[in-house]
């Protein structure tokens, strides 16, 4: 097995670079996620729940919105239909 040096020993400058800026924002929104409190903003429009970090640039805090979820009430979905008796045991099944 090939270990992380030899892996990225043939890697140019740039491809390094960019390379470790992406691990580097990984770790940092997953770090960042780690200490964010609980879910507790919801989508007045689909009712998606949400931390306040992910509210729309041009929200507040006191008064966010969001719009990854719905684009702000412009996209309606039906409801989900109801998954067949096989699949919702395979989903709700506490064995492995």
């Amino acid at each position: 097995m090939s270990s992380p040096q030899e892996i990225f020993e043939g890697e140019a400058p740039e491809q390094r670079k960019k390379r470790l800026h992406n691990e580097r924002q990984a770790h940092y929104h997953y770090e960042k996620r780690q200490k964010r409190p609980n879910i507790n903003w919801i989508c007045t429009h689909c009712g998606a729940k949400f931390w306040i970090d992910e509210r729309s640039h041009n929200s507040s805090q006191t008064f966010p919105s969001f719009e990854m979820c719905c684009a702000g009430g412009k996209v309606s979905l039906p409801p989900l239909l109801e998954p067949p008796t096989y699949l919702l045991d395979l989903y709700t099944s506490s064995k492995f």
